[in-house]
């Protein structure tokens, strides 16, 4: 997705100011995307009779359909091809999973976000930590995204121990 692409590189990511536009042709390319590649979705929306070409300034982002958590509870629908994506589930507190799905793009798309942002912030370091983590414990059969993001959070930085 061009749109997406071109907000991911511009050079600030919190300057609001002068990506707002983009931001929104982002939006509209997203939903756009996922109403041509995905036939539940699309039929969601029309049947609230929204098109993605309504999406034409900031004020129109809140327009958009909401899909509830609860939704994802009960149905798996996907915009690409199920073996293009990596899937990780939410935290499943009330004892049913959502599934997520991520392809490549989106991965890296938001790996390249993860990086800019941690630069911005200065939060690299060579100096080695100990990192204490609030949530699930991280192991290969744990697809929490809840879990995977919080891992993540201890590259940073070399780990002496992640607890």
């Amino acid at each position: 997705m061009k749109c997406r692409k071109l907000l991911c590189n511009a050079p600030d990511p919190f300057d609001i100011f002068n990506t707002q536009e983009l931001f929104v042709k982002a939006v509209k390319e997203n939903c756009q995307y996922h109403y041509d590649h995905c036939a539940e979705y699309r039929k969601i929306l029309d049947s609230m009779g929204f098109k993605p070409g309504f999406i034409e300034t900031y004020d129109d982002i809140p327009k958009i359909p909401f899909l509830p958590t609860l939704f994802f509870k009960h149905h798996h629908i996907y915009s690409v091809p199920s073996h293009k994506m990596i899937k990780v589930t939410s935290t499943g507190t009330t004892g049913k999973f959502s599934i997520i799905g991520l392809d490549l793009t989106d991965l890296l798309c938001g790996l390249k976000m993860v990086l800019k942002i941690g630069k911005w912030r200065e939060l690299f370091s060579l100096e080695p930590a100990n990192y204490i983590i609030l949530g699930y414990q991280p192991h290969r059969s744990n697809q929490r995204a809840v879990t995977k993001t919080a891992f993540g959070a201890t590259l940073f930085t070399p780990a002496l121990s992640r607890t």
